[in-house]
């Protein structure tokens, strides 16, 4: 057998040996120093598997690439796989997204914290900006919890992806419109409004005027009697009960006339009587 004839048999017997080995799995250890005698290297795969090997303190530091969770380490003493990267990025799309720790379950994502409690939990004031238009922020505090703009544009309220008309505005004036885009007072209410109460008690109105807070002027409904009273300083003054009869405690006056209404006592028989004076 002549040289080159050996030395193909020698090549075509090294290959082969090679492939048989590629297709058993092994485990290698790297060891390198620098400078490296031979260069740098330039890419090192692993190959994916379903099936995690084990993790214990002998396997401290061992990484696999898992086929649903991607590279994984063993943490040593706790037995537990930990995702050496647990974010994916897609750089075509610019979108970050964290990975699944579980075949449909995502981590919890904490900022200012290490404990998140819930998918997204923030330490801190939330903002969201456009450089252009309105910034809003969610900040919380000892004196509650506050969401708003800081910005001179007015906050919008909105379900149903209705954002071109909200449902609810308030306006940097503090204006409060519900289902008015630009309310011109402090409550701004286009359509019904309701008040309800579902227990035995009374649904009330108060309203209030410049006297240092205090109540003067009381609407009440009474779910015992029926009755619509209206009240000042707690004395109903009015009240129409549930057959539309309407009683007036004092004075009434019709167009700017005086309809008078008094009561007599005669013989211990009381008789009322009107006067009318134009």
């Amino acid at each position: 057998m002549n040289k080159h004839m050996c030395f193909w048999s020698m090549a075509a017997s090294f290959c082969l040996a090679a492939t048989l080995a590629y297709a058993q799995q092994q485990d290698i250890t790297l060891t390198t120093y620098y400078p490296a005698p031979f260069g740098i290297y330039k890419n090192l795969r692993l190959v994916p598997t379903g099936a995690a090997p084990t993790c214990d303190v002998n396997q401290t530091g061992v990484v696999y690439n898992d086929t649903t969770l991607g590279q994984e380490y063993c943490t040593g003493a706790s037995g537990i796989w930990e995702t050496v990267s647990p974010w994916v990025s897609n750089k075509t799309t610019n979108i970050v997204y964290p990975k699944q720790i579980n075949a449909g379950v995502y981590p919890n994502v904490g900022i200012g914290t290490n404990n998140p409690q819930t998918p997204l939990q923030v330490n801190g004031t939330v903002r969201v900006e456009d450089p252009t238009n309105a910034t809003c922020e969610i900040q919380t505090g000892a004196a509650g919890a506050t969401i708003g703009t800081t910005t001179n544009h007015p906050l919008n309220f909105t379900t149903n992806n209705n954002f071109a008309a909200p449902q609810m505005v308030l306006t940097t004036a503090g204006n409060l419109g519900i289902g008015v885009q630009n309310p011109a007072q402090p409550l701004d209410v286009s359509q019904t409004i309701q008040v309800s109460n579902t227990g035995a008690g009374t649904s009330q109105v108060n309203l209030l005027v410049n006297n240092g807070g205090q109540i003067l002027f009381t609407l009440t409904a009474d779910p015992a009697t029926g009755a619509l009273n209206i009240a000042r300083n707690n004395v109903t003054a009015l009240s129409i009960d549930q057959n539309g009869d309407i009683r007036v405690a004092h004075n009434l006056y019709i167009s700017g006339a005086l309809l008078r209404i008094q009561t007599v006592n005669v013989g211990g028989v009381d008789y009322s009587y009107a006067t009318y004076a134009p």
